[in-house]
C-alpha cells in the first residue's frame, strides 16, 4: 500500500525527533554545569515525549490503514495475540 503524506510526514518527524533527542542527550550528559545539565535535560524530556506521541500516532495510523485494508476485503478486523496492539506509553 503506497505511503500517503500523514504517514510520510510523520515518519520524518520522528527522525528529525530522534536525531535531536540524541544531540540533546550527548549535550546533557557533557554540560559543563548543573544549570546547563537541566535545562538540557528538560529539552530531552519535551522532545522524546514528542517522539513517543509522534511513534504512537504513526502506529494508530498504520493500523486504522490496515483495518481499512481488511474490511474492504471482506474479512473483517484481524486477529492479534494477547497483549499485541498495545503501542508504548507516550
Amino acid at each position: 500500500m503506497a505511503e500517503d503524506r500523514h504517514t510520510v510526514t510523520l515518519r520524518a518527524l520522528a527522525g528529525m525527533s530522534l536525531e535531536l533527542c540524541r544531540d540533546l542527550q550527548q549535550r546533557a550528559l557533557n554540560a559543563e554545569s548543573p544549570e546547563d545539565a537541566v535545562r538540557l535535560a528538560t529539552a530531552f524530556h519535551r522532545v522524546s515525549r514528542g517522539l513517543r506521541q509522534t511513534l504512537a500516532l504513526e502506529l494508530k495510523l498504520v493500523r486504522y490503514k490496515d483495518e481499512l485494508h481488511f474490511k474492504a476485503q471482506g474479512e473483517g478486523r484481524p486477529r492479534r495475540s494477547p497483549g499485541e496492539g498495545r503501542g508504548p506509553d507516550p
